[in-house]
């Protein structure tokens, strides 16, 4: 059963933060397969790119996205996993 405590809040917002970090994107949000079976993952680098330009535009939809990805996988694809607080959340997502 997945445990709520084992993903706070704070590191789903320290990875939403990571997706947007300078460069190029990571792009582990298009890349997740819940994200690519039931939305438009095309999409999503067009959100990343306004949040960069805009600074807020986006920012609570980049973190709900990282949020329904990490669940997905952590209650989906592999109930009962939960990532130490070393790993990157977002390498649990593609």
């Amino acid at each position: 059963m997945y445990d709520p405590a084992c993903l706070p809040t704070a590191l789903m917002a320290q990875a939403a933060a990571r997706e947007l970090s300078v460069g190029a994107p990571r792009g582990k949000l298009a890349a997740s397969p819940l994200i690519r079976e039931w939305l438009k993952p095309e999409l999503v680098p067009a959100l990343v790119a306004l949040q960069q330009r805009t600074g807020t535009g986006a920012t609570g939809h980049l973190l709900q996205l990282v949020q329904l990805a990490l669940w997905g996988r952590l209650i989906l694809d592999d109930p009962g996993a939960c990532p130490s607080t070393e790993e990157d959340p977002l390498d649990w997502i593609g």
